[in-house]
């Protein structure tokens, strides 16, 4: 079997980007794992990555249409923040439900964007 086949080599890469290889064809029952039962277990895995993980969100705003720093379309932007819900979230925020990022966490977090 293919994945088996990746999943034991002396690649760790490779061996991680397969982890199903360690799964035996007769695990449970006598048939051979079906796309379903692969499908099911790799939508599993996400959502269990998914919920050990802390989302971040980050809001940009387009100042104008050509991407201009000195440009200003105060209509354009007002329209953002209103969609965005901007307002609503910093009504939120200013009740007791603030959160700030230490400078240097933020910092380490995206100095790749």
């Amino acid at each position: 079997d293919f994945k088996r086949l990746l999943f034991n080599s002396s690649n760790s890469v490779i061996k991680l980007m397969w982890p199903e290889g360690a799964q035996s064809v007769t695990e449970t029952t006598k048939r051979p794992i079906t796309a379903g039962t692969s499908f099911k277990s790799s939508m599993i895995a996400l959502v269990e990555n998914l919920a050990s993980k802390t989302p971040f969100y980050v809001r940009c705003v387009k100042p104008n249409e050509v991407k201009s720093p000195v440009l200003f379309d105060e209509t354009r932007t007002r329209h953002q923040v209103a969609y965005l819900g901007l307002l609503e979230n910093v009504r939120v925020r200013r009740a007791g439900f603030a959160f700030r990022m230490a400078y240097d966490r933020f910092l380490q977090r995206y100095k790749m964007i």
